[in-house]
């Protein structure tokens, strides 16, 4: 799980065996997964992985634009039923 991006289901580079990572504990400086491999249920760990510079960015970018569409189509929708 390199590189920081921790997604819901991804396959491992060395074996190739799908990897699923499921959310614990999601705010604070370092988040806790639960981490295993599919069809393996001995395999699950929790796993920490600290926050990086670059997931910050990619984090704030998404709240920013969800916070835009969102107050865009509350207006639209005012706009709309102010028409009617």
């Amino acid at each position: 799980m390199g590189g920081g991006v921790v997604r819901w289901l991804q396959r491992c580079g060395s074996c190739g065996v799908w990897i699923r990572a499921r959310g614990v504990e999601t705010s604070g400086k370092s988040p806790l997964f639960d981490v295993e491999a599919l069809g393996r249920p001995r395999t699950r760990r929790t796993v920490e992985v600290p926050w990086d510079e670059a997931a910050r960015r990619r984090t704030f970018g998404w709240l920013f634009v969800a916070s835009v569409v969102t107050v865009s189509l509350v207006l639209v929708l005012y706009v709309l039923a102010r028409s009617l």
